[in-house]
């Protein structure tokens, strides 16, 4: 993963990590709403919103304007 993040580049490294966390929050938060004792499925339901989140906030991000130089 690190090799992956270097080679993107600086900028594009910060927006894949900024976006890693915002999922990795929400998925954090959905394991104190829901005990651990969830079914399989619930798991399921919670990676997928952990996966929506995390491309929500990379879209977003690389939606904003960048300052050129």
């Amino acid at each position: 993963m690190g090799a992956c993040l270097t080679a993107l580049g600086w900028a594009d490294a910060v927006i894949v990590m900024t976006a890693m966390a915002a999922g990795w929050g929400v998925d954090r938060l959905g394991y104190v709403v829901a005990p651990e004792s969830v079914p399989l499925w619930g798991e399921f339901g919670l990676f997928a919103l952990w996966t929506a989140v995390a491309l929500g906030v990379f879209v977003g991000v690389t939606r904003l304007p960048w300052p050129r130089g």
